[in-house]
């Protein structure tokens, strides 16, 4: 992943999309695509068809917005731990209702394919490269004025700072619970 102002590439094997020019994202959710490519047999590119296009930005914004409420928990606890999940799933609904509509499949099916593909164990895993860049992203100055570079591997053990390992920690508990709520625990 190199990431600038003026330019954003992400690359998984030999897929590589990138963008020339300004963006409105942040390098945390082309890392949310990036991590879904690594750990899940889902759509994470997101070019393509139109109906894979939005399947894939659902992937990385389910993605996203789950680890950003578990950022915020871990660093500020502003948010109960238990509302995490069901404040995702809200936004979630919003997304493909509202946000992305016509969407190509119903809010729970999307929910479900991606507990069922999901690699629970290797996205807990490379979990704190996400929390790492988020604090950074969250440390009050402008994401999109920093140059940014990551480098991995989908077998990778990633350390981090207490608060990325606490919010390895807090995700592995909300997977166990998505799991659980599709049967596949």
């Amino acid at each position: 992943m190199c990431w600038t102002r003026e330019h954003q590439s992400i690359s998984l094997g030999s897929a590589t999309f990138s963008n020339d020019g300004p963006t409105n994202i942040y390098p945390s959710h082309d890392l949310a695509h990036l991590l879904i490519g690594a750990t899940t047999n889902l759509e994470w590119d997101p070019r393509g068809s139109k109906d894979h296009s939005r399947l894939a930005e659902y992937n990385a914004v389910l993605l996203d917005t789950l680890f950003s409420k578990i950022g915020y928990f871990v660093r500020d606890g502003h948010v109960p731990q238990r509302s995490i999940l069901g404040a995702t799933l809200k936004h979630m609904r919003w997304f493909v209702y509202k946000h992305y509509n016509p969407f190509p499949i119903e809010a729970e099916e999307a929910f479900c394919r991606f507990c069922t593909f999901v690699d629970a164990e290797k996205i807990i895993r490379l979990s704190p490269f996400y929390f790492e860049m988020w604090l950074q992203e969250n440390d009050g100055t402008d994401p999109t004025g920093r140059d940014w570079s990551l480098l991995f591997n989908e077998s990778d053990a990633p350390g981090g700072s207490d608060t990325a390992l606490r919010g390895r920690t807090v995700f592995a508990e909300q997977i166990e619970r998505m799991l659980k709520a599709v049967n596949r625990a």
